[in-house]
């Protein structure tokens, strides 16, 4: 029977992952198994390093494939902190209630906007052998002015979700493993866990999955660890090439942080860029062409020479065409502030505004065509409506395509499926 290691004494997590993995045939042992583990120094700078060395320790300890977890809050205008200091972010001696008053302090002055945060948690899996999975999930949110709701822990009173309108601490369970980055990481990891164990068992000699002696270096090895890179499985000082696994969005077997797709969250780049041309460039082009057309129905209107069914259809045709253009300026203003605000569907709601900048040229081109324009005013308006339509499928193009592959794009939004 195949056991492992949960680095852990919190015997209600060796419980839900036990009936997590119930139909695996894997058996899940927590810390107080081991009672001669003591207390393992995190030291790392990061969340995947502090889960690696906790899962590293407790692995050589026992002889047996060990999980082990980081997890912490990291507020965008802070650079990220409390990050992995959250736990002991007012002092070694911090409670909860210490740390949500000095994050509270910290943040006083800014502004809603700027308020954005995430939790994020990192999970490894450590195999005998130097075998490794590491999974990271993250919960985008925003934080609070003042805590809500009594169901939490931690900074969950502070952690706000703008889909649901609640906070973490406001969540009933289901809804908050839905949704919270533990849950996201360990669901990946679930995926790929079985696989893996068979993996290492195989890799890594007979005794993998069960308990060698206490302090021994790891079966099938040297003592020395090799970690995984992607695409690869190393055990011991055997080194075979396996199938990549498919981590999602945010996970993935990775061997250092500089693999870590964390390092592109945030709206700065080439998302910064498209952010500004929506809620600022765009508009103004627009409002320029809104101006000129206001212009042109002055002239139409004054003209005294012109047949007046030609004048009236002419009108017509601006005003239609001054209605698509107030609504593609509120439409990307709308969008381009999602992106500054992370907000939910911003992704979307911004491909939309590309999609439909492009659409209103054959829109418009086929109300035209309705009117019984002189065949010179109508090759005119047409060689314009082709011209606006060639430049923005390319500006479509451009930007739903990075909008759709861009790494900053579903790491900054990781639930938009972009």
């Amino acid at each position: 029977m195949t056991r492992v290691v949960l680095a852990t004494r919190n015997q209600g997590k060796v419980r839900e992952l036990q009936a997590m993995l119930a139909s695996t045939g894997v058996t899940v042992l927590g810390l107080d198994a081991f009672p001669e583990i003591g207390e393992i120094e995190e030291t790392g700078a990061t969340f995947e390093e502090n889960a690696r060395i906790k899962a590293q320790a407790v692995c050589q300890a026992t002889g047996l494939t060990a999980l082990a977890d980081d997890s912490g809050l990291a507020v965008d205008a802070l650079d990220g902190e409390p990050g992995v200091r959250s736990a002991r972010y007012s002092g070694e001696n911090a409670t909860d209630a210490s740390n949500n008053d000095k994050i509270l302090e910290a943040m006083k002055d800014v502004p809603d906007e700027a308020r954005g945060c995430r939790f994020v948690s990192a999970i490894v899996a450590h195999a005998p052998g130097g075998g490794e999975l590491l999974f990271r999930g993250e919960w985008p949110g925003m934080l609070a002015r003042s805590p809500k709701g009594d169901n939490g822990f931690g900074y969950d009173p502070l952690f706000f979700d703008p889909e649901l309108g609640l906070s973490a601490a406001e969540m009933s369970p289901e809804q908050k493993n839905a949704r919270s980055h533990r849950g996201r990481a360990m669901r990946e990891l679930l995926e790929h866990l079985p696989v893996f164990l068979e993996r290492a068992a195989g890799l890594g000699g007979p005794d993998i999955g069960s308990a060698g002696p206490k302090g021994s270096p790891p079966p099938g090895g040297s003592g020395t660890a090799a970690h995984a890179g992607p695409g690869e499985i190393i055990a011991g000082r055997d080194h075979i090439p396996g199938e990549q696994v498919p981590g999602g969005r945010l996970a993935g077997l990775i061997a250092s942080e500089g693999d870590s797709p964390a390092r592109y969250v945030g709206v700065r780049g080439w998302l910064l860029v498209l952010a500004i041309i929506m809620t600022c460039v765009a508009p103004l082009i627009h409002l320029h062409t809104l101006y000129a057309n206001f212009g042109v129905l002055k002239s139409i209107r004054a003209n005294q020479h012109m047949d007046p069914a030609l004048s009236a259809r002419l009108v017509n045709i601006i005003i239609f065409e001054d209605a698509l253009l107030v609504g593609v300026i509120l439409l990307f203003i709308w969008a381009g502030l999602g992106l500054f605000r992370r907000s939910p569907g911003a992704v979307l709601l911004a491909k939309i505004a590309w999609l439909w900048l492009f659409a209103v040229n054959p829109l418009e081109l086929g109300i035209i065509s309705l009117f019984q324009l002189p065949p010179e005013m109508f090759s005119a308006m047409t060689t314009k409506m082709l011209h606006n339509m060639a430049s923005s499928l390319f500006g479509a193009a451009l930007w739903v395509s990075y909008l759709s592959f861009s790494k900053r794009v579903k790491a900054t939004f990781p639930r938009e499926g972009a």
